[in-house]
């Protein structure tokens, strides 16, 4: 198969949706498809790639944002460009622009359309300064007209099918979670990761991996982690990523007298960020947003269970209590109380970072690739019926 994937960002911007076209790219490479991603050209002076599968349009940069370029393929001639190719099938990532070039090239080519639903759009209307009022419900209507337009919906858990459904989407619907590659974690001693980031020998680490941005919850964390502490002090959370709310969040640790038991580090490159997954206790996870929640997947490969808020991805992935507990959304005492039952068990820890490394087998990127593959195919051959 020739698969054309259009995304609204690409390397070197790195993100979740950027780690699972490059996933599945991979995987769908070694079964010997060719995939292409047209997304915008970046402006990073120091990003080289030499790859002629990646086609670049033209984009501007958001003010302030000049590592998040933003496509303008509308005067591309991108069907013209891409009809020599002989695409099969258009996969597109988004529903604004790169997502709607797409959907035009489908339509010019007569090729089947895929549209990967990524983002809890509604949670993230606080971004949107205009409409306060309205912009869930346009945001709702944009979703649901656009995966109407679509041959196939991609959603990363049964949940946001769910969703999606009750928005409207009458379009078929297939669940298909972003795979890792399980060789990159393993299970290692924790004495390099205490030393680099200045953690005492003794304490347990707890690790929160994501964006720091309202939508993730981490104030919440944060108040679990108060109690947490003052009731097992030998503790430590360990937060890694950067983002627009970093400052609030130090200043909020500081302010919860929390500063010589939690350190921020700031965005970390992906391969670092796999060995710090393996070397950690237990992973905690308070976000209400995560579509998928990839990051759990993650931990888990590196062998460490998890305490999540029972909401979307994380509550799909989480086997409670058996590779890690589920609570309630709003509820900081129960999180705080299933994590200090993983603290202060360690034959209880040590048995459910078994199941977590069974569990993580599911989201291999073989197998997800795989069925993305038979799906893809399944298109393409009704289409050309």
């Amino acid at each position: 198969m020739k698969i054309g994937i259009f995304s609204e960002c690409f390397e070197p911007t790195i993100n979740g949706v950027v780690i699972s076209i490059k996933t599945f790219r991979s995987e769908l490479t070694k079964m010997g498809h060719e995939v292409f991603v047209i997304a915008p050209a970046t402006k990073d002076k120091n990003y080289h790639n030499d790859d002629e599968k990646i086609i670049r349009v033209p984009s501007i940069s958001l003010p302030g944002k000049n590592y998040y370029p933003l496509g303008i393929p509308y005067f591309s001639h991108l069907s013209k460009k891409l009809a020599p190719l002989n695409l099969d099938i258009i996969h597109v990532q988004h529903l604004f622009g790169m997502g709607r070039a797409g959907r035009k090239v489908a339509r010019n080519l007569n090729l089947p359309l895929v549209y990967t639903y990524h983002t809890l759009l509604t949670e993230y209307a606080h971004y949107v300064p205009f409409f306060k009022g309205i912009t869930k419900k346009v945001l709702i209507k944009l979703s649901r007209d656009f995966a109407n337009s679509a041959d196939l919906v991609i959603t990363p858990t049964s949940q946001i099918r769910d969703l999606l459904r009750s928005y409207g989407v009458k379009s078929r619907i297939e669940p298909v979670p972003t795979g890792i590659f399980l060789e990159n974690y393993q299970k290692l001693s924790s004495d390099e990761l205490k030393k680099e980031f200045k953690i005492n020998p003794d304490e347990k680490v707890l690790l929160n991996v994501g964006r720091l941005a309202p939508e993730k919850n981490l104030s919440f964390l944060l108040q679990a982690f108060k109690k947490i502490h003052s009731e097992f002090p030998k503790c430590h959370l360990l937060i890694v990523g950067g983002g627009e709310e970093e400052k609030r969040y130090q200043l909020e640790v500081e302010n919860l007298g929390l500063k010589e038991n939690v350190t921020m580090t700031g965005y970390l490159e992906h391969e670092k960020t796999n060995h710090i997954f393996a070397e950690a206790d237990i992973f905690v996870m308070p976000s209400l947003t995560e579509t998928q929640g990839i990051v759990v997947a993650e931990a888990f490969a590196g062998g460490i269970p998890c305490v999540a808020v029972n909401k979307f991805g994380p509550s799909e992935i989480v086997q409670d209590g058996k590779s890690g507990y589920l609570t309630t959304p709003g509820d900081v005492d129960k999180f705080a109380q299933k994590t200090l039952k993983l603290l202060k068990d360690d034959q209880l820890r040590e048995q459910m970072s078994k199941n977590a490394i069974i569990r993580a087998q599911d989201f291999s990127a073989t197998k997800t690739a795989q069925k993305l593959a038979t799906l893809y195919q399944e298109l393409i051959t009704a289409k050309s019926k």
